[in-house]
């Protein structure tokens, strides 16, 4: 028996949220015993060849699952049905049939994101007047656009319920909302499980009193989606009032709009950024003493726990209702209003008084009390999926009986 992952991409866990769940639920399998077959990347351009996890093309896909004694498929694009279709139609189907499980998941909010007019206006200038009229076209259009998005989401949420054994969401808080927008009414499918804590310890209770004077975003360079720049804004107006004149901003992550940041800190003339790049953010939570997470919608928000974990205060702009069950307020977290750019204070604090600050809101997160024991996910034909919470990491295990 084993499990396989499938995905769009190579599971990097430094890229993003998704990868970095995955890795570490596949890892802690591993560790454990729990035997895994890796991930495989099939591409979405035709003709969607698929490769496993050491680069090499699987021509036969019902071959591989076979010789790999594959029970349970991870589907990692819980939004869209192209993989999952890839997957059913190159093989998949023949081995789901014969008795293989399928598991979907989706990483983020089901309410997902649609092109905006500011996507749409981004480089305006250095367009060409075909490209400017094009994009005119598509303005005009944007209200039919979203509604064709709206279409094609539903339909998505509806195959890949039908089609799967079990669909994970992050939180219980986006059950009623995945419903309506699949149009489905089964319920018995949907499992919410929360994301896996990143870290296996929490930063020691005596080093959170050495924490520096850092500010800290780790996120990817995405503005539709994670909002970087009201973050930076916030950061500027804070330091123009005259507060954390001797802190420094520290922006991890890369993406589109690493260049559009660059270029937002220096025509508003922002002080102390520092663009830091994709790295093991591990270190950089240790000596941060604040995080700040400006997102428009995420489906758990992991770099928040991160943040927790390692001792750091995290600021979360109220955008999604899934951070209140991360946060609470002024225990072990601050939640400002959504979109606002002045969530800093203003005013100077006291390096003693960030410490104790540091040390007060960056406990361990508080998880919802469902993780806290063991949960079947999945039953069927003798076969089980169970999420298990051990030293406040969440993992996911299958286990099957005799067939």
């Amino acid at each position: 028996m084993s499990i396989l992952w499938i995905y769009d991409k190579p599971i990097d866990p430094h890229a993003g949220g998704t990868e970095r769940a995955t890795h570490l639920v596949m890892t802690a399998l591993a560790e454990r015993g729990y035997p895994t077959a890796g991930f495989l990347v099939v591409q979405q351009d035709p003709p969607h060849a698929i490769h496993d996890a050491g680069g090499d093309p699987v021509e036969d896909l019902y071959a591989f699952l076979k010789a790999n004694d594959i029970d349970v498929v991870v589907n990692q694009i819980g939004y869209s049905k192209w993989l999952l279709e890839e997957f059913l139609s190159r093989g998949g189907s023949r081995w789901h049939d014969e008795g293989g499980r399928i598991v979907t998941k989706l990483h983020f909010d089901p309410l997902m994101f649609t092109t905006g007019l500011r996507e749409l206006l981004r480089d305006w200038g250095h367009r060409s007047p075909r490209m400017k009229l094009r994009r005119l076209g598509r303005i005009a259009l944007l209200p039919l656009e979203r509604r064709k998005a709206g279409r094609t989401l539903r339909e998505a949420y509806a195959y890949l319920l039908d089609q799967s054994d079990a669909y994970v969401i992050l939180s219980d808080k986006y059950r009623q909302k995945f419903l309506k927008l699949s149009g489905k009414s089964q319920e018995n499918k949907l499992r919410a499980i929360s994301n896996p804590n990143t870290f296996a310890t929490p930063l020691q209770q005596e080093r959170v009193l050495h924490k520096r004077k850092t500010v800290l975003i780790v996120s990817r360079l995405d503005e539709p989606q994670k909002r970087v720049s009201l973050a930076l804004l916030a950061w500027g107006r804070a330091l123009a009032g005259g507060a954390f004149t001797d802190w420094t901003l520290k922006v991890l992550g890369d993406g589109d709009y690493r260049e559009d940041y660059r270029e937002l800190v220096a025509r508003k003339r922002i002080p102390n950024v520092e663009f830091v790049g994709r790295i093991n953010p591990e270190p950089y939570y240790e000596e941060a003493a604040i995080y700040l997470h400006t997102a428009k919608r995420e489906g758990w928000g992991l770099t928040i726990a991160e943040a927790m974990q390692k001792g750091v205060v995290p600021l979360v702009m109220r955008s999604s209702p899934v951070f209140e069950v991360l946060i609470v307020e002024g225990v072990n977290g601050l939640l400002v209003e959504n979109a606002n750019v002045r969530p800093l204070p203003r005013t100077p604090r006291s390096p003693d008084a960030d410490r104790k600050s540091a040390r007060r809101h960056g406990a361990t997160p508080s998880w919802p009390p469902t993780l806290n024991t063991l949960t079947e996910l999945f039953k069927d034909g003798g076969q089980c999926w169970n999420i298990y919470e051990t030293e406040a990491r969440v993992l996911t295990a299958a286990c099957s009986h005799a067939k």
